[in-house]
């Protein structure tokens, strides 16, 4: 075997050698995922991914919810080769099902697990739990069953779906920031947007502040009823004049998927039929009151 060939082997195996060494000390990650908020009464899972094989998982003292099942234990293994180069990733998730006892805000201490001899200890979660909708109770309607009739319909109220535009504050001095939020709120789930026409910001300075385009829902109790809302939009707004102004209502179109009040047959059993429903929401119109810089202020003051 030649000097340069008998380096490149000796590389080589060193290389295969290196691989194998960090895959099997890659480092270990445990990590606990629940909804950040939930109703009283509400079923929900608590996971926690593992991305080794592992044992003894121990959980904290869980208080505010009872633990109904679990733990159900699932694994995954994927391996890919890029560039000539293989690597690989596996998951082991222990699931459980947890129930809200009642309102309030709780901590979910770390849970622990050991992997090859050493113990890990996941994140803490924070969950807030909201007082149950008062709308779900005391409400028995039941979709008739469809036997093949007319077409389903189904309608949104301005229950179901509107936006509100949200100020940081409401009294400020000329110059001096603050935001704008249009949020959405809903039990429904969105299918498309329509017609967008957000209002003009007349008498401000305008700056954008950028929103994640795949953020998550969130849940939220608003006059006595539990929603899932998304900001649609930011803005940070700069006074240029004195005295109240007005922000005034924009009209947002979206198609939402809405049950229709039947029923059909199916192989699954009975199902509701959903359908699909545009509706137009304005926005509330909301107004700022602005003060006058003082005639004496210093140069470090900006409201």
């Amino acid at each position: 075997m030649s000097y340069f060939k008998k380096l490149y082997t000796i590389a080589f195996l060193v290389c295969i050698g290196l691989s194998a060494y960090a895959g099997a000390h890659a480092q270990v990650t445990f990590k606990a995922s629940a909804p950040a908020a939930v109703e009283a009464g509400q079923q929900f899972r608590l996971s926690y991914v593992l991305n080794k094989e592992g044992k003894d998982l121990r959980l904290p003292d869980i208080k505010g919810f009872d633990i109904l099942f679990g733990p159900t234990v699932s694994s995954s293994f994927s391996q890919r080769i890029v560039n000539g180069k293989s690597s690989s990733e596996s998951s082991f998730t222990y699931t459980y099902i947890l129930m809200a006892d009642k309102e309030g805000t709780y901590t979910i201490d770390p849970a622990s697990i050991t992997v090859d001899g050493s113990t890990y200890r996941s994140n803490s979660l924070h969950i807030k739990v909201l007082p149950a909708d008062e709308s779900s109770s005391g409400n028995d309607s039941r979709p008739s069953e469809d036997n093949g009739g007319a077409a389903a319909t189904g309608t949104v109220s301005a229950k179901d779906a509107f936006i509100r535009a949200i100020l940081s504050k409401d009294k400020v001095y000329e110059q001096e920031g603050f935001t704008v939020t249009f949020r959405l709120y809903t039990t429904l789930n969105v299918v498309d947007f329509g017609k967008i026409q957000f209002p003009e910001f007349e008498g401000f300075m305008v700056e954008e502040i950028d929103i994640p385009a795949n953020q998550q829902l969130k849940m939220e109790h608003y006059n006595g009823k539990n929603y899932y809302t998304a900001d649609l939009r930011k803005t940070l707004l700069f006074p240029q004049r004195s005295g109240p102004i007005t922000i005034p209502s924009g009209r947002l179109e979206m198609v939402f998927s809405a049950p229709s009040g039947r029923r059909v047959s199916t192989f699954f059993g009975s199902q509701e039929v959903m359908v699909d429903v545009k509706k137009a929401m304005v926005t509330n119109p909301v107004t700022i009151h602005v003060s006058a810089l003082p005639a004496n202020k210093p140069e470090s003051f900006s409201g």
